[in-house]
């Protein structure tokens, strides 16, 4: 079985490594069909220039379907501060419009330990 999900992890490496070269031999080229299926998608240009247009065109925000919004997203650490289950995920948008930063004066490398 263990090596069956090695052989299954190598191809999906193998089509990703083939469509971020296409992509990239594309360049600017590439025409962008807001329709089509990012969750497919490898990050890239092309990826970051269909999300950008949907959230023009459709008045819409992006929702990454590879990401969980919850506890395990956060790590050991953040959980054994907060408590399990403690943590609220809201978007900086729909917040209570209270006076936040994310950075202040800036970001630096010794920011994130």
């Amino acid at each position: 079985m263990q090596m069956e999900r090695a052989g299954n992890a190598a191809e999906l490496r193998k089509i990703k490594d083939e469509q971020l070269a296409a992509l990239a031999a594309a360049g600017d080229s590439v025409e962008i069909n807001i329709d089509a299926d990012i969750d497919s998608m490898p990050d890239c240009l092309p990826k970051y220039k269909i999300i950008v247009e949907r959230a023009k065109q459709r008045q819409e925000k992006f929702t990454d379907a590879k990401f969980v919004a919850g506890d395990e997203s956060m790590g050991e650490a953040i959980i054994a501060r907060t408590g399990e289950g403690n943590i609220e995920w809201v978007r900086m948008s729909e917040h209570d419009g209270g006076n936040h930063v994310l950075f202040e004066d800036g970001i630096d490398t010794n920011d994130v330990n």
